[in-house]
């Protein structure tokens, strides 16, 4: 059966209480098919979304549901994925705070910022808040480490 990994994120800015909005990103996802090669890919990514939605839009793969197709994404269970995103330090005004939240991303991750390891979880769909807030430099960089799905 096909597993799907989820990337349920965003990146909020919160101020007096009421949220003023998601930041808009945009996410590349870096893997590497072979890893005897050595190269990694980076392919543009959608968030939310999923993994073999992502790598099957840049490699062109047929729909997972007719036929055989299926078989062509049975890889990706045993590989580890990288969704990446840049930003600048977005205009905050005193008191406002920058969250990283999800609603679930399944089932093994890390969150990186800035090269600092915030979170590594293990479990489905489980929501992540964190306040980025403190962290923040004028360029920012957003990994999140997916590992292969448990067997």
């Amino acid at each position: 059966m096909q597993k799907l990994f989820l990337l349920i994120i965003g990146l909020i800015l919160f101020g007096d209480l009421n949220a003023q909005g998601p930041l808009k990103l945009e996410w590349s996802l870096e893997y590497n098919k072979d890893a005897s090669s050595g190269n990694l890919k980076r392919v543009a990514a959608t968030v939310p979304g999923a993994v073999q939605l992502d790598v099957a839009k840049a490699e062109r793969y047929s729909p997972y549901y007719y036929a055989e197709n299926w078989k062509d994404y049975l890889w990706m269970e045993d590989q580890e994925f990288v969704y990446v995103t840049n930003f600048l330090n977005p205009e905050m005004k005193e008191g406002e705070l920058l969250l990283f939240r999800s609603l679930g991303i399944d089932y093994e991750f890390e969150i990186i910022f800035n090269g600092e390891k915030l979170l590594h979880q293990v479990g489905m769909f489980t929501p992540v808040t964190l306040d980025l807030t403190r962290r923040l430099l004028v360029n920012n960089e957003l990994r999140i480490r997916i590992f292969p799905i448990p067997k």
